[in-house]
């Protein structure tokens, strides 16, 4: 946890003295995800498929630093396994400087429940993440790779935190829909395990929104 607190107050001291000197430029959004989790515990594994919607955003302070939030929520159906129907919920939120235009490194928390009638399983956790993208063959397309590493989590489940890491790839796209729009489609895989217990969830996401991306 000490290396998260100094990661936060180091870009949170970075951001107002380069932010006094650029322009505030703001990206909201909408987001579909297809959602899969698989839950392993020692004899037993569930899985769950459903749907989930949500908001997003990025406000960029000049060309270095960046505020993202995210914000969804769905529902889970069994597909295999004993477990029942879980909602889920997450929000995340990370602040991050992108000292060259096609690289950005960021930190910040993710909350994440699920509800189900037995109870709700809630993850808190610290991630550390860095992106890359470039522009691809065809005019206002651009790729992109992110990944991440938890620094600290907790869950309200028995077991110490065992880490945990993710990743995701997708394109983002320019629309004719007039200036500043555009749409971004991507998969990601998110693993994170407590002793004894593994999760891993699996992600389709197909995102619009208008302003700078």
């Amino acid at each position: 946890m000490g290396r998260v607190i100094r990661l936060t107050l180091a870009l949170a001291l970075v951001a107002p003295a380069l932010a006094a000197q650029t322009i505030v430029r703001f990206a909201p959004g909408v987001a579909g995800r297809l959602v899969r989790l698989r839950a392993e515990v020692p004899g037993e594994t569930d899985v769950l498929s459903g749907a989930a919607v949500g908001v997003e955003g990025g406000l960029m302070l000049g060309k270095l630093v960046q505020l993202e939030v995210q914000y969804l929520q769905g529902a889970l159906h069994p597909d295999s396994g004993p477990a029942g129907h879980r909602d889920l919920i997450e929000g995340r939120a990370s602040l991050g400087v992108a000292p060259v235009r096609w690289f950005a490194l960021s930190v910040g928390p993710l909350v994440r429940s699920y509800v189900a009638a037995s109870g709700r399983e809630r993850w808190v956790r610290w991630e550390a993440r860095a992106r890359a993208q470039a522009p691809l063959a065809f005019p206002g397309v651009t790729g992109y790779v992110e990944g991440w590493r938890v620094l600290a989590a907790s869950a309200n489940l028995p077991g110490p935190f065992d880490g945990g890491q993710g990743g995701e790839a997708g394109i983002a796209a320019r629309l004719p829909l007039g200036p500043g729009w555009w749409a971004r489609l991507a998969y990601g895989v998110d693993r994170v395990a407590l002793a004894g217990r593994r999760e891993t969830v699996e992600t389709v996401v197909l995102a619009v929104g208008v302003g700078p991306r």
